[in-house]
């Protein structure tokens, strides 16, 4: 068995879960006071402390690692992945939402994905009355379109009104 990051942690917890278990066991079953053991109460607690800081050091340190793993792929493939369409392409009825279709129309999942997280409330309200009033229409088209790069985009910008769950919001 290879020993991975995410192993070693639970291996840590385990390990760590069976020591203070056995602890807990070995001073009910002596019957401990803990006002005659001051010093011996005291290492328990101060190993405690000292055991919950260094894992949520060690959390800390990972999700600032991935945080700063993920934002450096997206600053990278936000320049590889920049999508721009060809006004020409898209229906008459369709090319005033050119813009929005560049922007949702993300085909890499890590980039849409932090689309989503990224965007405010305003942006997707704005994005929700852009898109609404065209929805029959967008519908048709990707019922009866080729696959092109365009019927992609639009794709993409309707799954992410569906996604974000935009038509269950009222108008506001």
């Amino acid at each position: 068995m290879r020993i991975t990051t995410k192993n070693k942690r639970r291996i840590f917890n385990a390990i760590s879960f069976v020591f203070w278990l056995a602890i807990y066991l070995m001073l009910r079953k002596v019957r401990f006071k803990w006002e005659e053991n001051p010093i011996l109460v005291s290492i328990i607690i101060t190993g405690l402390i000292i055991h919950v800081f260094i894992y949520q050091g060690r959390l800390s340190k990972i999700k600032k690692k991935r945080l700063e793993i993920k934002s450096n792929n997206i600053s990278g493939l936000k320049k590889d992945n920049q999508l721009i369409l060809d006004k020409t392409q898209l229906p008459t009825e369709l090319s005033s939402l050119k813009v929005l279709f560049e922007k949702w129309g993300i085909q890499n999942d890590l980039l849409r994905e932090d689309l989503y997280e990224n965007t405010s409330r305003e942006e997707l309200l704005e994005f929700k009355n852009e898109i609404e009033p065209f929805l029959n229409q967008i519908e048709n088209y990707l019922k009866n379109e080729q696959k092109t790069s365009e019927y992609q985009a639009i794709l993409l910008t309707h799954k992410a009104y569906g996604d974000l769950g935009l038509w269950t919001w009222g108008q506001e």
